[in-house]
């Protein structure tokens, strides 16, 4: 009678990288700058289950970057792949900088053609300022947001739905997000707006503005980032402010084709 090997599992409890440092030099126009990524630590544990399962739990991680100044403090959570499903699930993730706090759940499909996604954000807390640093956005300095964020399907047409709030700001959508051929972008989203203070849009770089503005609105429009645009915004205004002029409810319709409004 033939032996067939036994089922077992490979543990290996903690593998780490300790005070680790790394310097990434760019070249631009001949230009170089050198980017320093110090402070670099990673643990985390391994599990390998019979039938292939792969576990990873990431019990600690964090760096520092220089440029733009960036404190990644702790990532942690655990990953799941089952290759024979070809799947990849996030459990219990938590991102944490100085001044944001993400914790994320989702799955990664990769048994079809094309991968599928459905991934739940729960937004703690959200920096504006931190984002502006990074993306070298000087006018987005202030403010704090916190909400969720869903996104479903493959990523050239996924569904999303946004819920984000600054208090007393409550911004939400949802609806169907298209990265067309070219890298041009279809939407097809609605949204509602409630107790948007203009005043607090200087901080983008607008003249300084008083109100306050509630609407509802939809966007439907295909190659919106190059000159084929084309598509339609509705935005119900309930009632509003602007300046000291109050807004009655009431309605825009907009109608746009290439150059043409």
């Amino acid at each position: 009678k033939k032996e067939t090997p036994s089922d077992f599992s490979l543990i290996l409890k903690r593998i780490s990288l300790m005070d680790s440092q790394v310097d990434v030099t760019e070249s631009d126009s001949g230009e170089k700058r050198t980017r320093r990524i110090e402070n670099i630590r990673f643990a985390a544990g391994l599990k390998i289950e019979p039938g292939s399962v792969v576990s990873a739990d990431i019990l600690d991680s964090g760096f520092v970057l220089d440029r733009p100044r960036f404190t990644l403090k702790n990532l942690t959570g655990r990953c799941i792949y089952d290759p024979e499903k070809k799947q990849l699930s996030l459990n219990r993730m938590r991102v944490q900088s100085e001044e944001t706090d993400l914790k994320l759940e989702g799955t990664a499909d990769f048994s079809k053609s094309v991968p599928l996604f459905d991934v739940t954000t729960a937004i703690q807390k959200l920096s504006l300022s931190e984002i502006g640093r990074l993306a070298s956005i000087e006018t987005l300095n202030e403010g704090v947001v916190n909400g969720s964020l869903s996104v479903e399907g493959p990523p050239e047409d996924f569904v999303h739905q946004l819920d984000l709030r600054m208090d007393p700001l409550l911004v939400q959508t949802k609806g169907n997000i298209i990265v067309q051929k070219g890298g041009s972008l279809g939407l097809d989203i609605s949204g509602t707006v409630r107790d948007l203070n203009l005043a607090t849009l200087a901080s983008f770089g607008t003249p300084p503005l008083t109100g306050n503005i509630n609407t509802d609105f939809e966007v439907k429009g295909s190659h919106l980032l190059d000159s084929d645009r084309n598509g339609t915004i509705q935005v119900d205004i309930q009632n509003s402010r602007f300046s000291e002029y109050p807004l009655q409810e009431g309605s825009i319709y907009l109608v746009f084709d290439k150059e043409a409004i």
